[in-house]
């Protein structure tokens, strides 16, 4: 009978396992810090965030009780919300959705859209481009704060990358809307534009 094979494993399938092991360890080490914001929070409320780039981005964003350091993750737009304090000025109102496109804090929610403000493109936008964008404008109606900004959106399909004009809506209680008003344009002049990670 023929001695058994000791079959070993892939040199693709040891780095496979030796980077899912340094991701799971990098999560696991890492300390949420605290994170300021612009906008305000319900009192007995703070934020943390776990961020890690060394690989792909990553983070988790934490309510944290800080009269006993509990904390709870929060994971979508919605959650972030019960903790929102009044929004009371347009700044407020500013800093509260430019938080969904900031880097690091735009891949730590789920939210409505995937997309970045043009200060964040990788590279200058061309002419053509800068002259269909507009300056971000607010304006308080009633218990809202509306907000028009122009955003690059990653392409998802069937839509392709595009640069449009949103509105947002940010009540002063906390509630938020986001829809797409125009499409400015679209294709791979926006695309090339985005910032990737891989």
């Amino acid at each position: 009978m023929p001695k058994p094979q000791l079959l070993r494993p892939s040199t693709e399938v040891c780095l496979a396992t030796v980077m899912c092991l340094v991701i799971h360890v990098t999560i696991i080490a890492a300390e949420p810090k605290p994170l300021p914001v612009r906008f305000p929070l319900k009192p007995g409320h703070e934020l943390a965030l776990e961020f890690d780039a060394s690989i792909l981005p990553f983070g988790r964003l934490f309510d944290v009780n800080p009269s006993n350091g509990t904390r709870r993750q929060l994971t979508t737009v919605q959650e972030l919300l019960q903790i929102v304090g009044p929004i009371s000025s347009a700044d407020e109102a500013i800093a509260f959705v430019q938080f969904l496109t900031d880097y690091p804090t735009r891949f730590i929610l789920k939210k409505p859209f995937s997309g970045i403000e043009p200060s964040e493109t990788i590279h200058p936008a061309p002419e053509e481009l800068l002259r269909l964008m507009t300056p971000t404008q607010v304006e308080e109606n009633g218990e809202d704060w509306i907000i028009e900004r122009d955003l690059l959106l990653y392409p998802s399909a069937p839509e392709p990358a595009r640069l449009v004009r949103t509105r947002e809506r940010v009540s002063k209680t906390g509630d938020y809307y986001f829809k797409v008003g125009r499409v400015l344009l679209e294709g791979v002049e926006v695309n090339q534009l985005l910032p990737y990670y891989k």
